[in-house]
């Protein structure tokens, strides 16, 4: 895709900068390395905690901040840009801080029992800074209340009031295990799609992953709308929907990892993002509209709710609060759910080992008549594939990071860090811990079994909160929570966990998968997206 912004060309191109700046870099290491903090927890106790200032980072300057030193950085690329941070890590150390025209100081953590201290002080009052420019939005659009633009852009009592009425839906197992007829239903049909889709050697198309947005899309409307939006068949509503989602997702990237002029000017990409999300908004009033209408022609003693006709009847959501969660379900269900489930894929067809562990339990609890719906029961006895989707999202930390600014003082990695200030605890990083896992380079998904498949059997940790528990090989869970931990912990993670585990299931039942191609090195787009076509081959077992 094109990139519109001259700032974007600039943070694209940063040579000429290199020469200029590779001094002062090299001078604002030594001086880090000079004011890091001792190393153990003993040294830890004994000290009071260090000034904020001395955490350390690239040099900043006046106005920029950190932006030239990140510009001139030989790791810089703004479509990887977990790579800058990784580099960071190497030479600050495990805590480092960057300045941001826009933004201001910004912490990131990489250590688990940071991590870990910055979840337990925020619990109460988890206040996360991101989507700002998607929040601007809606305060500019006549459409939402002021201070009422959702539960992803929102916090405080506002976020709690929505919160706490919406998560009964999508949040309880119970009522999640309700949507797994429909979720196998599209899966199978799914399946059947993509064997189709094969050439002569085997291989799905390259725009495979444009397949799956359709897959994920169909399921999700199917449970949220109990409508069929025909994506599998190409039908245009349900395109239209992931087009704007994709765009949707760019803009966003553009607007939050790039500088922040748009809080000041209405660059391209913040124009970009309010006409993806005008679109959008059109698309939900008209959905949630037509579930008003359905309930009215069918009566309510006709069968059970789907999620949107449940909240329709919420005492205490408005119209506006169930249109804007149904934008923020398009939003997050169409890319984050396919890119979970890819990425899963490959670490499969990359380990056959692992790939075959798998099988062998999709053979002993499903047994290989693909025509047989998946049970509540078989589901909840999916322990190694759900491991296998665990260590995935540790691997390849698709959504990337967790953010929160602080509402007190808190000491974060002997750093006196205060009230207002914006913390990033990544989970490309952390998830790399090897103290927190032995061998981190190694697919390893036993690790996130417990002692044997026979304790595993719900499937449900509070603590890690992802369908699996944390296991004898993980040694703190903070150290990867890819769907973010208590009150704040992703609102769709269940439902989108039981529709990748049910389509893994249902595509490994009959198929073997493999990749021959060049290892993928993932781009940054908000979330991880692989960096070429996944071209993987599928063969009958």
């Amino acid at each position: 895709m094109q990139r519109s912004s001259n700032m974007r060309h600039l943070l694209r191109n940063p040579s000429f900068l290199q020469p200029l700046l590779r001094p002062h870099l090299r001078g604002a290491a030594s001086r880090a390395a000079a004011l890091a903090s001792p190393k153990g927890p003993e040294a830890e106790e004994e000290r009071p905690p260090l000034p904020f200032e001395a955490v350390p980072g690239p040099r900043r300057w006046p106005l920029l901040g950190s932006l030239p030193a990140m510009l001139a950085h030989p790791a810089f690329d703004f479509e990887r840009l977990p790579r800058l941070w990784s580099s960071y890590f190497k030479e600050f150390g495990p805590t480092f801080r960057l300045r941001l025209p826009g933004q201001g100081d910004i912490v990131y953590l990489s250590q688990p029992k940071d991590i870990e201290c910055l979840m337990r002080a925020t619990q109460e009052n988890p206040i996360r800074p991101f989507l700002l420019s998607l929040k601007k939005v809606r305060q500019q659009t006549a459409f939402f209340k002021k201070d009422q633009t959702g539960i992803i852009t929102e916090h405080g009592e506002e976020w709690w009031r929505v919160r706490r009425l919406i998560q009964t839906y999508s949040m309880r197992p119970k009522i999640v295990v309700q949507y797994l007829p429909q979720m196998d239903l599209v899966a199978k049909e799914f399946v059947e799609r993509i064997a189709k889709l094969r050439d002569g050697e085997n291989e799905l198309p390259e725009n495979f992953v444009q397949e799956l947005f359709k897959w994920s899309l169909e399921s999700v409307c199917l449970v949220t709308l109990n409508r069929r939006m025909g994506c599998l068949e190409g039908r245009p509503e349900g395109l239209k929907i992931i087009e704007t989602s994709s765009k949707m997702f760019e803009a966003v990237t553009d607007c939050e990892y790039g500088v922040h002029w748009w809080k000041f000017i209405p660059t391209p990409s913040y124009r970009n993002l309010k006409a993806s999300h005008d679109i959008m908004l059109g698309l939900a009033i008209e959905a949630v509209q037509h579930a008003q209408e359905t309930l009215v022609t069918r009566g309510d003693s006709e069968g059970e709710l789907n999620l949107v006709e449940s909240l329709i009847g919420t005492p205490g959501l408005s119209f506006e609060d169930v249109v804007t969660h149904i934008i923020d379900f398009f939003l997050a269900a169409t890319d984050t759910t396919s890119m979970t489930f890819i990425f899963t894929l490959y670490n499969l067809a990359r380990h056959p080992h692992a790939q075959a562990k798998l099988q062998e339990e999709l053979d002993e609890v499903l047994g290989r008549d693909h025509t047989a719906p998946v049970t509540p029961q078989q589901l909840a006895r999916l322990s190694y594939t759900k491991a296998c989707v665990r260590e995935t999202l540790r691997v390849f930390a698709v959504a990337g990071f967790v953010a929160r600014e602080l509402h007190k003082d808190l000491v974060l990695d002997g750093y006196h860090v205060p009230k207002g200030t914006y913390i990033f605890a990544s989970q490309f990083e952390s998830g790399q811990n090897e103290e927190a896992f032995p061998n981190p380079d190694q697919f390893t998904p036993e690790r996130w079994l417990r002692g044997n498949r026979g304790e595993e059997g719900s499937g449900q940790s509070a603590g890690v909160g992802v369908g699996v528990g944390a296991g004898v090989g993980v040694k703190n869970q903070f150290a990867s929570i890819p769907f973010s931990v208590g009150p704040r912990k992703c609102i769709g993670s269940r439902i989108a966990q039981q529709e990748v585990y049910v389509l893994l299931a249902r595509l490994l039942q009959r198929y073997n998968v493999s990749y021959h191609h060049t290892p993928w090195d993932p781009v940054f787009k908000t979330l991880l997206f692989p960096d070429q076509p996944p071209k993987f081959t599928v063969t009958e077992r």
